[in-house]
């Protein structure tokens, strides 16, 4: 059985990219947040999953950091305060508007109707999404915001009266379907991450072609689905960098894909990412699960050891030429764990919070040589 213990938070002060000296911040979340955000707009961290307690304050499910203590967004998030083998979790923060929401797989928020899987809250109170009611049950497991709309998708096939099939979009007013309301619904079907790159829709998760062919990558070009035949198995995450669109996950060499863990396509062409990840003693199945783009170079964190032949322990950039691995090392050594992030989210700080979640649960903050700040949310489990 896989045990869980209390977080512990560190703080970390660096003159340079490889030197960081962990210092204790804190004891942490009582379990693993599975998701976190940084606010611009208000400068603060928002974190949901099912916790209960962070830093010792009892919330339930959704907090808020705003630089010295963590805040209860009461009453919280019901059915994410199960702990070890439940099932329900936050899997997407984002802003839109003058409301930060939240999507998942809870009960409800704030004890609000028409709240399972989709809130909002406001600063003060909870409330449902207008006409975005989801039947229960169903899950929203991304939301990103483009051309003032707001995109969700997810396990639902339909959303408030819009008979929608696992994706659709909101302008603050009307909900709507994606072009053809193509079923990403269908038998075992779901979408789990979008982006845009060049003005088109790509999504990605557990899809089937018209034909009956599993895919995990689709994109929309304004008229038609297309669908890409990679055998990525699992797509992770999707960041657009130097003009090109990353794909990181689960997927190795070969059967189409010219790299491990990560690869770029440029609306024509895939390539790999300076060599990719490689298999470690310590991991034999490498992954790349989150990516963010910051003051000009790409941070990637999951369950590697080396990327590109470089030596990086779970922490990695790429400035479009080479890989750079930092001195911070996530415990790969626990039989049967992996260590990989769930969420990266750069802000003005200066800082980078890192959460590092292993057998022995722990939060990280890394202040980077430039001065400015990311978040890293890093959780561990059982193959």
């Amino acid at each position: 059985m896989n045990t869980f213990r209390l977080s512990v938070l560190f703080i970390v002060i660096s003159s340079g990219c490889p030197a960081q000296n962990w210092q204790p911040l804190g004891i942490g979340f009582s379990y693993p947040p599975t998701y976190i955000y940084e606010d611009s707009l208000t400068d603060q961290l928002f974190a949901g999953g099912p916790f209960v307690y962070a830093n010792s304050q009892f919330v339930r499910g959704a907090t808020s950091f705003d630089g010295s203590s963590w805040n209860f967004l009461a009453p919280g998030i019901n059915d994410c305060s199960w702990g070890p083998g439940g099932n329900s979790n936050v899997w997407s923060i984002v802003r839109y508007g003058n409301h930060i929401y939240y999507g998942g797989n809870f009960d409800c928020a704030g004890n609000t109707d028409n709240t399972n899987a989709f809130a909002r809250w406001d600063g003060s109170s909870w409330d449902s999404v207008p006409g975005g009611d989801i039947p229960y049950g169903c899950v929203i497991r991304d939301m990103i915001v483009y051309n003032n709309e707001l995109y969700v998708c997810g396990t639902f096939d339909s959303i408030g009266n819009l008979p929608a099939k696992g994706i659709a979009k909101w302008d603050g007013t009307t909900w709507s379907v994606i072009g053809s309301n193509y079923n990403f619904t269908a038998g075992s079907s779901f979408l789990t991450k979008m982006m845009f790159y060049h003005g088109n829709l790509y999504v990605a998760g557990v899809i089937h072609d018209p034909q009956g062919n599993a895919r995990d990558l689709a994109k929309w070009d304004g008229s038609t689905w297309q669908f890409f035949s990679n055998g990525f198995w699992s797509i992770w995450d999707m960041e657009v960098y130097n003009d090109e669109l990353y794909v990181a996950g689960e997927f190795y060499y070969g059967g189409g894909n010219p790299g491990t863990g990560i690869m770029r396509w440029n609306d024509t062409t895939w390539r790999d990412v300076g060599g990719s990840v490689q298999m470690g003693a310590l991991n034999q199945y490498p992954v790349v699960k989150e990516m963010c783009v910051h003051d000009g170079k790409l941070y990637c964190v999951g369950n590697f050891e080396k990327i590109g032949g470089v030596d990086a322990l779970g922490l990695a950039s790429w400035d479009g030429n080479f890989w750079c691995g930092y001195d911070t090392h996530f415990d790969f050594s626990a039989p049967n764990e992996f260590v990989g992030a769930v969420n990266i989210a750069f802000s003005e700080t200066p800082c980078m919070w890192v959460a590092d979640f292993n057998i022995w649960i722990r939060c990280r903050l890394i202040t980077l040589q430039d001065g400015l700040a990311g978040i890293l949310l890093i959780r561990a489990g059982l193959r």
